[in-house]
């Protein structure tokens, strides 16, 4: 059954029975898809940063692109709320404690220098440590990789609704 994720994105309904209705009509196995998914992006990634960016990117194309795919036309709290916020940031908690769980290393995606710490010699004793900045990438071309894995990353993405769509598949 197809749900019409754009109708009634009122949070709260005076008139009906059940006042919450139209966010308890909207939660189906796409909730949980989220939250696998980002279980997995965060196991990958290893970085909230990444995958809150992935997140927010996602929204805003699903946005743009909602005039293409009627599956994209949601709530506004259906995007940000339910989405962002809450499927795919628990998504990535529990990826992170599985990350924290089995000791694996997080990535710092947005180091732009990498400290080296050496003491100051001082007749034989050390007197005091000093960081030392070894450049290891540019600035910009740290943030044009990253924007280009993103870019890549949504284009994946919304690359599997497209095929969804125009297989006929009845997911979409």
């Amino acid at each position: 059954q197809k749900t019409a994720y754009e109708i009634g994105c009122e949070l709260y309904d005076h008139d009906h029975p059940q006042p919450f209705h139209n966010i308890t009509d909207k939660i189906d196995n796409f909730v949980w898809l989220h939250i696998i998914g980002y279980v997995f992006k965060f196991l990958f990634l290893r970085s909230w940063w990444i995958c809150h960016t992935l997140s927010v990117s996602f929204e805003l194309a699903e946005y743009s692109l909602e005039h293409h795919l009627a599956n994209f036309k949601e709530c506004w709290w259906d995007h940000w709320i339910a989405d962002a916020l809450l499927s795919n940031v628990l998504g990535m908690w529990i990826g992170s404690q599985i990350i924290t769980l089995t000791g694996l290393e997080r990535y710092q995606w947005r180091t732009l220098i990498e400290p080296t710490v050496r003491g100051i010699p001082s007749g034989g004793n050390t007197v005091g440590r000093i960081t030392l900045f070894r450049p290891r990438w540019t600035r910009l071309r740290n943030m044009l990789l990253i924007a280009f894995m993103t870019v890549l990353a949504l284009v994946g993405e919304v690359n599997t609704f497209y095929i969804k769509f125009l297989l006929w598949s009845p997911y979409h």
